[in-house]
């Protein structure tokens, strides 16, 4: 039978925050799982330790812990947790305290990795690159690949009205036109494809003769 301890117990030890528990000297009592992934240390040998030997900003630490606030201390604070082999992991930290009766019991310290958030501050970062790269390559492109063929139908269309052109010349212009026409169209589908973030070109391919 799990007991009401016992329970506590695997839940503190699971979950991905590093927890340490202070008694009234500052002293850590318990750590979990969590904790002991990050710093690299046992659990027998975190306990005992002055809090302000596991975090670089000691004078942080201990007017945190000098706050006489009855509840929580401070929320979101940032500093780095120090590991057995000298490693600096950026934390942020909640801390509480425990009283009764207006005695001070200890404190409980919550500290987040801010590892993997910035890790994914940074993929953010280059995706927003990414994507102005992408934004001004289909800016480029749209206007080399779309203006000269704008521009060859453009010119077509003045030659079809001029009545010096014989009929099979404008046979053979209107020819022109359509293959012009399709190739504008590819190009309209391509750029929409890439500008939509679409990783398919769902493109419908035609055979076109230019002379019948």
């Amino acid at each position: 039978e799990l007991t009401p301890s016992a329970a506590l117990e695997q839940i503190l030890s699971n979950i991905n925050v590093s927890l340490f528990l202070l008694d009234y000297n500052k002293e850590i009592i318990f750590s979990n799982q969590y904790s002991e992934k990050l710093t690299k240390l046992k659990a027998f040998e975190i306990k005992g330790k002055k809090v302000e030997e596991l975090f670089n900003n000691k004078g942080f630490i201990i007017s945190l812990l000098n706050s006489k606030q009855d509840h929580t201390v401070s929320e979101n604070i940032e500093c780095y947790l120090m590991s057995k082999t000298e490693e600096k992991i950026p934390v942020r930290i909640t801390s509480s305290r425990f009283t009764l009766n207006e005695d001070l019991l200890g404190y409980l310290l919550i500290c987040h990795d801010l590892r993997n958030e910035n890790e994914l501050k940074k993929l953010n970062s280059e995706l927003k690159m990414l994507t102005k790269i992408k934004d001004e390559f289909v800016g480029i492109a749209s206007h080399d690949l779309r203006a000269p063929l704008a521009q060859i139908i453009g010119s077509i269309d003045l030659l079809l009205f001029d009545d010096v052109i014989s009929g099979d010349g404008k046979k053979i212009l209107k020819n022109l036109k359509k293959v012009a026409k399709a190739q504008l169209e590819y190009t309209d589908d391509i750029l929409q494809t890439i500008f939509s973030g679409k990783l398919e070109l769902n493109l419908n391919i035609r055979e076109t003769k230019i002379f019948d």
